[in-house]
């Protein structure tokens, strides 16, 4: 390895301020690891000051709070961004990376633990220092390589220590079970292995534009950033650094490559790579250059509008990675729709409460459903589906009791239409008085004073549709319900509904609620398209097909989904199942999680309903909102349970017809609806002067 060495024009006291100026960093993005204190807080702290957009990610969100709140007032720079990160927990990486929109200019992994006075392993497995300093960063850059590769020309810089001088990584042996623990030389191996990243990396990836270094800042008292970055050193090669001694002001070079070194390069990525297969964390497998276009690396225009790479001030609530200054130091990362053509926002996914009590003899008690609320409102949850049936109204019931002191910070929904008294007639269907007893009950059940989003749970044809959505529009004028909705009607009769109250100027149906999943894709020949004609959210019942996507019952085991529900027995389920759980193998959660994100990720305002019986249950679920899938996964998932739409979408679908309806000149015209078309045509790319069909 070249040991070049490298000087600068600063002293060992020189300031943050005195070696970024006159650089300007306007429109370049960073995370910083570990910025709640010294050296990490004080590269925020300069990042800043040169007008970056600046993302501390740190396991003590009150301390990233108060950095970033200082550094905003120091540096007139409100782009300051926190976001919760635990390097020794693969989730918390994944949620990072998970939701990190648009390019990535620099990552410094700065967070790190020190000299731990005994041996501790992480719930995985690992010696927390090599987890904390080596894993978690490697994690995390691989993470984020589409992000950085975005950027154009992208940086990632590692803290790393003189220790490395004296430490080789013993790969055989990281976790000291062969020999006895010592602090130093497990802090020492981690900053090695640091080292032989930055190397590796930047040799991989320099087709991407990424270069990778590792650096140390010497023994140092204080943490100025002349200690540990410097213009010229952010020009060179990985691996090179400088450090100035206290006691001279004379640069000295960091012999990074030692003869030992050279012999653990060779197998360091791929160890490495092996260590976090076990560590739970498969999503670092790069995929092939054709399939790279993941949600990490959309490049869309935001909600606001702006180009990904263009900086604005909405660019935390755009890209609902970090919070704002003023935001509750509380860690979520949940996102967030509308709610079709209004202004009410909604999560990305809703609390489904069917399971909410005991009298059907498999639902959560009282107790247990208030720990899955809590954990739904805590993760940022703020939409709860229920209806007046379920768990005989023990559902309603419950949530009445649990949303005491707190109803108004949640989009709440019931539904209405079956039956509740089977000796009275009318306590069933859609009719007039049907609407009226089931609201003034629900109302009680749920001790509030209005609904927020009240479902028609099923279509009675013995109720005109003109009866029904004049005796909603009546509830929304008395204040009862704020919003109508509708669940399980054909995609004919939502249309015919919402264009009578459009024509009476009565309030439409404002979302759609179905059945959707890989196993049962048919709302994608009716319902989906006119969901979107009409801008209405979907919500989704049964993601999981009543369990059969989590793979439980690929074995032929049985249980209430095979004695009870639904059969899903379409040709080719069992493929979709096997393929469901594969993929969860290699992105590194359960098979829920792919079947939930899946629907998550489908185009339009989609958002599932995830319940649960238990605890353990529903956090497994939720955690799908931390998992993104990539487009190679989509496609194969896509082409196992791809539904046939019939006519007349097939034939309108096929090229020679496409070509003759629009003409040759399709693919010239900018415009998202004709995107829209060419998108979904089959057949290959449309050809000049085919006749259409008919």
């Amino acid at each position: 390895m070249n040991n070049q060495r490298i000087t600068t024009q600063f002293g060992a006291q020189s300031t943050a301020a005195e070696v970024i100026a006159g650089i300007d960093l306007t429109g370049r993005r960073a995370i910083v690891t570990g910025g709640g204190s010294g050296i990490g807080a004080e590269t925020a702290r300069a990042l800043a000051a040169a007008n970056a957009e600046v993302t501390i990610a740190v396991r003590n969100l009150e301390a990233g709070e108060r950095v970033a709140d200082d550094i905003a007032a120091s540096t007139g720079n409100r782009q300051i961004l926190v976001a919760p990160l635990d390097l020794a927990d693969p989730a918390s990486i994944g949620a990072l990376v998970a939701r990190w929109r648009g390019p990535l200019h620099l990552l410094v992994n700065n967070a790190g633990v020190m000299r731990l006075p005994h041996l501790q392993l992480t719930p995985d497995g690992w010696e927390m220092q090599f987890a904390t300093n080596h894993l978690g960063h490697f994690a995390l850059a691989v993470g984020l390589h589409d992000a950085l590769a975005a950027a154009g020309h992208a940086r990632i810089v590692s803290l790393s220590s003189r220790a490395h001088l004296r430490t080789p990584v013993i790969f055989e042996d990281i976790n000291f079970t062969s020999r006895p623990y010592d602090p130093g030389l497990a802090y020492g191996q981690s900053k090695t292995a640091n080292v032989l990243f930055a190397v590796a990396a930047t040799r991989l990836w320099a087709a991407d534009g990424i270069t990778a270094n590792a650096v140390h800042p010497g023994a140092i008292a204080a943490t100025n950033l002349s200690r540990y970055m410097s213009p010229g050193l952010s020009l060179r090669p990985a691996a090179r650094a400088c450090t100035r001694s206290r006691r001279s002001s004379r640069a000295r070079p960091l012999r990074f490559w030692s003869p030992p070194c050279r012999s653990w390069m060779a197998s360091a990525v791929a160890t490495s790579k092996t260590a976090m297969k076990r560590w739970s964390w498969t999503r670092i497998q790069r995929p092939p250059a054709a399939s790279r276009a993941t949600p990490l690396t959309r490049t869309q225009p935001p909600a606001c509008g702006r180009s990904p790479s263009t900086p604005c001030s909405e660019s935390a609530a755009c890209r609902g990675l970090s919070r704002s200054r003023d935001e509750k130091k509380s860690g979520k990362l949940m996102r967030y729709r509308l709610l079709g053509k209004t202004g009410v926002r909604i999560s990305e996914v809703a609390l489904g409460t069917m399971t909410f009590g005991e009298d059907w003899g498999w639902g959560a008690s009282p107790e247990v459903s208030g720990r899955i609320l809590d954990r739904f409102a805590d993760a940022g949850g703020n939409t709860i589906d229920t209806a007046d049936v379920y768990t005989n109204g023990t559902s309603e019931t419950i949530l009445g009791e649990l949303l005491k002191g707190r109803r108004d910070r949640f989009v709440l929904a019931t539904k209405f239409t079956n039956q509740t008294d089977p000796s009275d007639p009318n306590s069933a269907g859609n009719h007039r008085k049907k609407v009226v007893t089931s609201i003034e009950a629900s109302l009680r059940r749920l001790q509030t004073d209005h609904i927020d989003l009240y479902w028609v749970h099923a279509r009675d044809v013995l109720t005109s549709v003109e009866e029904l959505m004049r005796a909603l529009d009546d509830q929304v004028r008395l204040g009862k319900i704020l919003y109508p909705a509708v669940s399980d009607w054909a995609a004919w009769e939502i249309a015919e509904a919402n264009t009578a109250a459009r024509l009476r100027d009565w309030s439409p149906f404002t979302a759609v609620q179905l059945r959707y999943n890989l196993l049962d894709r048919s709302p994608e020949r009716e319902l989906l398209p006119m969901a979107n004609a009409f801008e209405l959210p979907v919500f989704v019942w049964g993601p999981l097909a009543e369990g059969r996507l989590t793979g439980k019952y690929l074995g032929g085991q049985t249980g209430r989904a095979t004695e009870f529900a639904r059969p899903y027995t379409c040709v080719g389920s069992d493929d979709i199942v096997h393929e469901v759980v594969t993929i969860s193998h290699e992105v590194g959660c359960s098979p829920a999680q792919v079947a939930i994100s899946w629907v998550r990720q489908q185009p339009g305002s989609v958002i599932p309903l995830i319940a649960a019986r238990t605890e353990e249950q529903f956090r497994d679920n939720l955690a799908a909102t931390e998992v993104h899938l990539g487009q190679q996964h989509l496609d194969r998932l896509d082409a196992l349970s791809r539904p046939t739409l019939g006519f007349p979408a097939d034939v309108m679908r096929e090229a020679s017809v496409v070509g003759g309806v629009y003409g040759a000149q399709l693919r010239d015209i900018d415009d998202p609806r004709a995107q829209a078309v060419r998108r979904t045509t089959s057949g290959g790319l449309i050809a000049a002067g085919t006749n259409h069909a008919g």
